[in-house]
């Protein structure tokens, strides 16, 4: 079991990369455009690839847990609002709990 998590963790993040380079989801619909990737003429969620490096995966006795440690990457996902404070930076808002 532990080789099989090892691969299907391997696989889970290349797919995810793979999202990622096409830009689209899993149905292969492209994303839609995020408002930074219009105005800089870039990609969405490709700002400075933080996030897309910080995928990982952990093999299990019985599977695989596989995801990011970035405090942003739930919005992204699940959308939300960033809010700006001038003593810890931003902060997420997701509907009503907070990142």
């Amino acid at each position: 079991m532990q080789k099989f998590s090892r691969m299907a963790g391997a696989e889970m993040v290349y797919q995810t990369e793979e999202r990622f380079a096409g830009q689209h989801d899993l149905q292969r619909q492209p994303w839609l455009p995020s408002q930074r990737a219009i105005r800089e003429r870039g990609e969405t969620l490709r700002d400075t690839g933080r996030l897309m490096a910080s995928l990982t995966w952990v093999a299990l006795p019985d599977g695989v847990k596989w995801g990011t440690n970035v405090v942003y990457a739930r919005m992204m996902h699940y959308g939300g609002k960033r809010r700006y404070s001038l003593t810890c930076g931003a902060i997420y808002l997701l509907d009503r709990f907070w990142a």
